[in-house]
């Protein structure tokens, strides 16, 4: 089957895509990968553009290109959930001016599933929080004190029929925390992340499950 791997590039997507892959959309820019030095180069050139296009680049392998990229940067793995509760809403934060999803990285020695439970409950307070199923495995590249890092992020759907209020964890810059409605969800999406975009647009049946 004809793989293809995306990440987001301070919250540029950039798509590798296989020999034989279709792309849904004729939005994406292409960039050759011989113009580059290797995937390090190229990640370093799309970081340092404006935010805009969405990319892609075509590769004999992906799992070489990640295997390239893990080589390439110091990865920061992290875990996150998609809470949704009894009537259908999702678990929905605002941080740093954007609608995001509870995430957080791991504690030393600390489980995926461990990480994203406690993440979501610290971050929002939830409660009663059960463990359904893995969704994906995201990937990012962010810069800290002038190096950049590669985040790979776990997400899982949860479910909670807690209905105590929200508190925002002030200490990580959430401002509010809510329970969203289908039409909030879409509303949200206008001040949104493309992954986090991505994530709710191609996921919704199955994280609904």
């Amino acid at each position: 089957m004809t793989e293809s791997f995306k990440i987001f590039i301070n919250d540029t997507p950039l798509l590798f895509v296989e020999p034989g892959f279709a792309l849904e959309s004729d939005s994406w820019v292409e960039l050759q990968m011989d113009a580059y030095s290797g995937v390090a180069q190229l990640i370093q050139d799309i970081y340092s553009r404006e935010k805009g296009p969405h990319y892609f680049v075509r590769v004999d392998s992906t799992a070489k290109v990640l295997e390239d990229i893990r080589k390439s940067f110091t990865t920061v793995v992290a875990a996150g959930g998609l809470v949704w509760n009894s009537e259908g809403k999702l678990l929905m934060i605002f941080r740093r001016g954007k609608w995001d999803l509870p995430k957080g990285k791991l504690d030393p020695g600390e489980d995926l599933e461990t990480a994203a439970l406690r993440e979501v409950e610290e971050e929002t307070a939830v409660k009663g929080l059960h463990l359904k199923d893995k969704i994906t495995v995201m990937y990012y590249v962010f810069k800290d004190h002038s190096k950049l890092f590669l985040k790979e992020i776990h997400w899982y759907s949860m479910s909670s029929n807690d209905d105590s209020p929200l508190i925002p964890q002030a200490k990580e810059e959430i401002t509010k925390a809510e329970w969203a409605t289908w039409s909030d969800i879409g509303e949200n999406m206008k001040n949104t992340y493309h992954s986090i975009k991505d994530l709710l647009l191609s996921g919704m049946e199955k994280i609904k499950e």
